[in-house]
């Protein structure tokens, strides 16, 4: 029962700023210990994140690049511009390429579905997406995002992929 009780708070966003910020520093912290190159609990450029991303298909990777990535228009990617710019879209361009990189870790983990712990964690770090207990992750797009961009998520996210496709098949050096 107390976890049915954590989990509609979680999910509806009454966590507080100190324990999502408890949350995400463990996760830097073990990914620390397991990448020690990438040193994340240090300032990382947006560069940096989006290099991690398309030169490895590492499922805690694409996760941490997710966290990382400033959650405003401050710091973003230029992947996906081209979709956006001079569009009623193009300050939202942050948001979509989230969205994109929690797609692709939905179709790899799972967790999505109503109920999931993916969908949670979404929901929690959401970019002023509303969720309701109960809700998936595609249900709380699907509310939130036009057609139109959720065109622009996929293209990012197929441009993600094609990237990456293209540097793990060019041998190094």
């Amino acid at each position: 029962m107390a976890y049915a009780a954590w989990k509609a708070s979680f999910c509806t966003r009454t966590v507080s700023q100190a324990e999502l910020d408890s949350i995400n520093q463990r996760g830097r912290v073990a990914f620390d210990r397991r990448y020690p190159g990438w040193a994340v609990t240090g300032p990382r450029s947006v560069d940096e994140i989006f290099d991690a991303v398309t030169s490895s298909d590492d499922v805690e990777v694409t996760d941490m690049a997710s966290v990382l990535l400033p959650r405003d228009a401050t710091g973003h990617w230029d992947l996906g511009r081209d979709l956006v710019q001079g569009s009623a879209y193009e300050a939202d361009l942050h948001k979509y390429q989230h969205v994109a990189l929690d797609d692709m870790q939905c179709a790899t983990t799972g967790g999505c579905e109503p109920g999931g712990m993916r969908s949670a964690m979404i929901c929690l770090a959401s970019d002023g997406y509303t969720c309701a207990p109960g809700q998936g992750v595609y249900d709380m797009w699907n509310e939130q995002l036009s057609p139109a961009e959720i065109d622009i998520v996929l293209a990012i996210e197929q441009r993600i992929r094609d990237e990456r496709a293209r540097r793990l098949a060019t041998p190094p050096g």
